[in-house]
């Protein structure tokens, strides 16, 4: 006689902490660890803030898409040939990391002054970089944009339209999107007086640094 052991599965699979990795920009990877000893583990389904993302029989999953500086519910459902299911939440972060900026004064006239600026962004991110003016240090005037500009490029940011002979203090801001670095104010550069070569004295010559001045 032969004798056949049937199993009745009457149990849920058991389904340990889940754990996140591979965080990227835009997604992260799911690793979900179940198990069922007597009807084994028929699928796997991955869900984030409750929509399903998708399903298999892989217990990691990885999410594509997603937002940075946002939290994210991640659920995930295993369930066994028996029909049994076990859940499992956590929650998930993808961080940004905040640009850093360097720049330095390049070139002056009677009504602008211009600077080169550095972004760097270890996300990778396009960045947008600001010029700002000002003539106390204090009250700020944006006076150029560059948008969508790759990270560790140097740009080239132009004040125009400014007063002749007159001290400016400067600063650069950039901004991957989520978050801004600048570089405070920078020391102030005197634009050179105007003029059209007419009389004027060795002295006002000198402090425009110019051939010639006119007032």
């Amino acid at each position: 006689t032969t004798v056949v052991e049937v199993k009745k599965d009457s149990t849920p699979p058991t389904l340990g902490t889940l754990r996140i990795d591979n965080i990227t920009g835009t997604g992260f990877r799911i690793n979900a660890s179940a198990g069922d000893d007597t009807s084994g583990i028929a699928k796997y389904e991955y869900f984030i803030d409750n929509i399903k993302k998708g399903d298999g029989a892989g217990n990691t999953y990885t999410v594509t898409g997603l937002n940075k500086n946002q939290t994210y519910s991640v659920r995930v459902r295993v369930t066994d040939n028996a029909g049994w299911t076990k859940e499992a939440t956590t929650t998930a972060i993808i961080n940004n990391s905040a640009p850093t900026i360097t720049a330095s004064y390049y070139s002056k006239d009677t009504n602008y002054i211009s600077v080169k600026a550095t972004g760097r962004d270890s996300d990778g991110d396009n960045l947008t970089y600001k010029l700002y003016v000002s003539t106390n240090g204090t009250s700020w005037t944006e006076k150029a944009t560059l948008s969508g500009r790759t990270q560790n490029t140097q740009v080239t940011l132009t004040a125009s339209g400014l007063s002749h002979y007159t001290y400016y203090y400067w600063k650069v801001e950039t901004t991957d999107g989520y978050a801004t670095a600048d570089t405070g104010k920078q020391s102030r550069v005197r634009t050179y007086c105007s003029g059209t070569g007419g009389t004027c004295t060795p002295k006002n010559c000198s402090e425009c640094n110019r051939t010639w001045c006119c007032f």
